[in-house]
């Protein structure tokens, strides 16, 4: 491999336009053997790396951990998995209301050393393939696989073994949502992330993983990030297709529909995959003909999660919550649909937790039945109005 001096296309990121950068080009595959040394020697991936590239604060559940729980529990699974889970803040969000058996694994040590106590016994430390071969040898299946910015730091030498060791430990229904920097515009998410590099133009345009990645430093010689594979989205759709995945898009569609404007734009970039196999397809008809996904249950699945971690403050003493953006999302979120009155009650009494004890809460959780009849009679325009009457007491 060898270091060249590049300059971003103009074209590429408005905000760096022009701009020069110093990338490494890959020559050959053991180009690879050497960066992933230099990451691994050099423990890149330590509790640092989650602080300064994540802003991870320890202990504390941020609005975006919020979000992306209520997104995956609209996809009702039992038994999760997320592969590179870091400090596990999300699975320990998803997993606050026990619906969800939640496991993890990260390379790390050092950070699943530092993660939350109520994980104790769920988090694997080591290499993906061979705690995904001990899962397989102890008959442990999942039916919902995460992963959040996990697939461009892998070997991509092996990514067709990730695959299939993670579909080995799956069930015949499963499904994958996985967190990709895709570039190019997706049929999807649209263009988050343009061509940055006149360099990368011929991968670029005949969809194959980039030969130039910039980079986080020089000694060691580590990519910026620790990222190995940047490719073009459609690649990556195809590398998944190509392994018997099948892109679940109308679900995907619902999600960008509901979150996509309060969610980090890295974050915007997901897939949502499921087996290509009958008992699959049912789970994906039921998905979507039971509309796990609307405005309602949005609000109600974000807000009862708050709630859960409000609950865990009072129980513990301890702070844990961090309410930044959580407001806007309510606000984005409200002006998407018509707003009942229901969605605006449950959505006071899940969060009126804040100011409450458990009998509370348990109360507010009881009335989702009494919520969904409301929401299928209210009359769009009382609605309105009473929702703005509400709002107005909330902000006074």
């Amino acid at each position: 491999m060898k270091i060249l001096k590049a300059r971003y296309a103009g074209d590429g990121p408005a905000y760096k336009k022009g701009d020069e950068a110093n990338v490494v080009q890959i020559e050959s595959d053991e180009d690879y053997t050497r960066l992933i040394h230099n990451i691994e020697s050099s423990n890149f991936y330590g509790s640092a790396y989650f602080d300064s590239h994540i802003g991870r604060v320890k202990g504390i559940v941020r609005t975006h951990n919020l979000l992306f729980a209520s997104i995956i529990s609209s996809l009702k699974p039992r038994k999760a998995l997320e592969i590179g889970c870091g400090a596990a803040d999300d699975l320990f969000t998803l997993g606050l209301s026990g619906e969800v058996d939640v496991h993890g694994v990260d390379i790390s040590e050092e950070i699943l050393k530092d993660t939350w106590p109520e994980l104790a016994g769920k988090l694997a430390a080591g290499d993906l393939l061979d705690v995904l071969r001990n899962y397989r040898a102890d008959g442990r299946l999942f039916d919902t696989v995460l992963g959040f910015d996990i697939w461009e730091h892998l070997d991509p030498r092996r990514l067709g073994e990730y695959i299939t060791s993670l579909i080995d430990v799956s069930t015949q229904d499963a499904f994958y949502f996985f967190v990709i920097p895709g570039f190019g515009c997706d049929r999807m998410y649209g263009e988050i992330f343009p061509l940055e590099f006149e360099e990368n133009r011929e991968q670029f345009d005949k969809r194959e993983p980039f030969k130039c990645l910039t980079l986080n430093s020089f000694d060691p010689l580590v990519p910026s990030s620790g990222h190995l594979t940047w490719a073009h989205t459609e690649w990556w759709e195809k590398l998944f297709a190509d392994h018997g995945l099948a892109r679940v898009t109308e679900v995907e569609k619902k999600i960008h529909n509901y979150f996509g404007e309060c969610l980090f734009y890295a974050r915007r970039t997901f897939y949502v995959f499921r087996r290509n196999t009958q008992s699959a397809e049912e789970r994906e008809r039921r998905l979507t003909s039971e509309d796990r996904l609307t405005v309602y249950r949005a609000i109600r699945g974000t807000a009862r999660l708050r709630a859960l971690v409000k609950k865990r403050e009072l129980d513990t003493g301890t702070h844990t919550l961090d309410n930044t953006g959580y407001d806007d999302f309510i606000k984005n979120i409200t002006g998407k649909l018509e707003y009942s009155i229901a969605e605006r009650i449950i959505y006071i009494l899940y969060t009126a937790v804040d100011k409450t004890r458990e009998g509370f809460f348990k109360l507010a959780i009881g009335l989702d039945g009494l919520a969904k009849f409301v929401i299928r009679k209210t009359a769009p325009l009382l609605s309105r109005l009473i929702a703005k009457l509400v709002m107005l007491g909330m902000k006074g």
